[in-house]
């Protein structure tokens, strides 16, 4: 378990920090009865389409585990206004439960829109590969399998977003896209396309993307399918030249009009037959040779009648000259 302290970062300057006695009253922890809760509607936003789906699956996977406080603020008659958390607590109502935990501030009606403002202005979105990696060391079994069979074909799944020129082989960002395949084709024959993805024409930075292992693992469970053997098929995919064909196809797609993964999927599929037929995957179009230059042969000059013409009268210059002396 890695585990680091909270210190402050160092190449974060801050300007003008609000002075300690301008932070306005600490807040307070306390249990509170959902019944005693209540939503201003002046700034708060009603629960749509989106909000009900989430108060769903927060009642339906309910952990206090997971269920942070609900910031409040007192109001008249002994009740509190929600500034965050209304979701939850509605989640937690569905449940049954009576009482929440609540962090208590001490705002005006304004205080309190623009606490609720900042909140949910200014959080941090989790990318999904760090939900990723928590839900693997949450033990969630769909993670693990995802985990499996990158591990079992030596692909390393980042934890965090990498660009592409500082990513190392084996190296990738598309969790999605294995677990897709894992769920459309299982663990064995995604584990089989990305290992064949990491043969020694491929295997370098930039290969183990969404849209090539998708199309891959298709093209794998086709060929499956058809009675290949795994060595076979791993043979026919590292005779293709993965991120030439994407860079082909995605022009391809855009001149066609359809679908990438699809497209390329059917492209590679055709290249991992045709090797596996004994034609070799096919050659890129031969640039024609450029035709050689037509040497013409010199054509005799032919004096026309005006040049001589002309010459006859420069001939005959010196004789009038000297007829004239």
């Amino acid at each position: 378990m890695a585990l680091r302290p909270i210190i402050p970062v160092e190449d974060i300057t801050v300007q003008a920090a609000t002075p300690a006695n301008d932070r306005g009253p600490a807040p307070q922890l306390q249990w509170l009865k959902i019944a005693d809760l209540v939503v201003d509607e002046t700034y708060q936003r009603p629960i749509g389409r989106a909000g009900r789906a989430n108060v769903k699956a927060i009642a339906e996977g309910f952990r206090w585990q997971s269920f942070s406080p609900v910031i409040v603020s007192p109001i008249d008659g002994g009740r509190f206004a929600i500034v965050d958390g209304q979701h939850r607590a509605t989640a937690a109502a569905l449940c049954g439960i009576e009482t929440v935990p609540c962090q208590v501030i001490l705002a005006t009606p304004d205080g309190q829109a623009a606490a609720f403002a900042q909140i949910n202005g200014r959080t941090t979105s989790v990318h999904s590969m760090s939900l990723f990696r928590a839900a693997v060391a949450a033990g969630d079994p769909a993670a693990l399998v995802t985990q499996s069979a990158a591990d079992r074909a030596g692909v390393t799944i980042l934890p965090y977003p990498k660009p592409v020129a500082e990513q190392k082989p084996g190296e990738t960002m598309a969790h999605g896209a294995i677990g897709l395949a894992v769920r459309e084709h299982g663990v064995d024959l995604t584990a089989l396309a990305l290992k064949a993805m990491r043969g020694p024409n491929n295997d370098h930075r930039g290969v183990l993307v969404a849209p090539l292992i998708r199309a891959v693992c298709s093209v794998v469970a086709q060929l499956a399918k058809a009675g290949k053997t795994a060595a076979e098929i791993h043979a026919a995919i590292d005779r293709l030249r993965l991120a030439r064909e994407l860079d082909s196809t995605m022009v391809a797609a855009r001149e066609k009009g359809r679908p990438l993964i699809p497209l390329l999927a059917e492209r590679l599929l055709h290249h991992a037959t045709r090797t596996l037929e004994g034609g070799g995957v096919a050659p890129p179009l031969a640039v024609p040779p450029k035709p050689a230059a037509v040497v013409q042969a010199a054509r005799p000059v032919v004096p026309s009648a005006h040049a001589e013409a002309v010459e006859r009268a420069k001939a005959a210059v010196p004789s009038r000259i000297d007829s004239l002396r």
